[in-house]
């Protein structure tokens, strides 16, 4: 059984939910429902003793008495990083459960204003200001009549 499991949490689509996981409308923004609990839970279950049990109750999940185990392999956990475009919740929930920020496809004064509120909700929450991150995209192309053609599908 493998230590650890990538598992992605964000808004968006679900095409079939894990186990245990609430049902959610199609296109339902599932982070709005249950981001919070699903960061406490894999947070809590993490930093559980491998001898010890995790219990959380909480409005969209439950879980009692479980081992918290398999632990992951990094130590003392892998990062957390949670992304978006950091609304006041988001932010929020970053400064109390992540390693890094991540923000996508945004201009040089949509970071600007998105890291101001990360960095804010750090300071609400009496932390260190997180590491802010940028994902972009980037075209490759043989010559400028191939870059055309797929900016041109892109756009």
């Amino acid at each position: 059984m493998p230590a650890a499991r990538e598992r992605p949490f964000g808004s968006g689509k679900v095409a079939q939910p894990f186990a245990g996981e609430p049902e959610v409308p199609p296109g339902a923004r599932v982070f709005r429902v249950s981001g919070e609990e699903q960061l406490e839970i894999l947070t809590g279950l993490w930093h559980t003793p491998a001898d010890s049990q995790y219990t959380f109750e909480g409005e969209h999940y439950g879980l009692v008495g479980s081992p918290a185990l398999p632990k992951p392999l990094q130590q003392p956990r892998p990062p957390v990083i949670v992304g978006g475009s950091a609304q006041p919740r988001t932010a929020r929930l970053a400064a109390r459960f992540a390693d890094e920020y991540n923000t996508a496809f945004a201009t040089l004064e949509q970071c600007q204003e998105r890291r101001a509120r990360v960095l804010k909700a750090c300071a609400e929450a009496g932390r260190e200001p997180l590491v802010f991150s940028l994902m972009t995209g980037c075209v490759v192309a043989a010559d400028r009549a191939e870059l055309r053609e797929r900016l041109r599908r892109l756009m």
